[in-house]
């Protein structure tokens, strides 16, 4: 667990310019992925198809599939 959140967080790190600086918590669209991310600078956000995201269509792709490697780890845990 401990990899895969640090494996998140690098990529995260690494992609912040696809982030915008979020002013709202709205959900998003039907079909659609918001993905936040808590920044010294303040909250920012990237939304996008959800098919996009998980076939790697999209720059903030290896985001996804990382915070969906978080998530398997962690049920694996509990």
């Amino acid at each position: 667990m401990r990899a895969a959140s640090a494996t998140l967080l690098s990529l995260t790190q690494e992609r912040l310019a696809l982030f915008a600086v979020a002013t709202d918590t709205d959900l998003p669209a039907r079909g659609k992925v918001t993905i936040r991310a808590l920044t010294f600078d303040g909250p920012r956000f990237v939304t996008a198809a959800e098919d996009d995201l998980g076939n790697s269509r999209h720059a903030a792709s290896p985001i996804f599939l990382a915070a969906h490697e978080v998530i398997a780890q962690l049920r694996m845990v509990t």
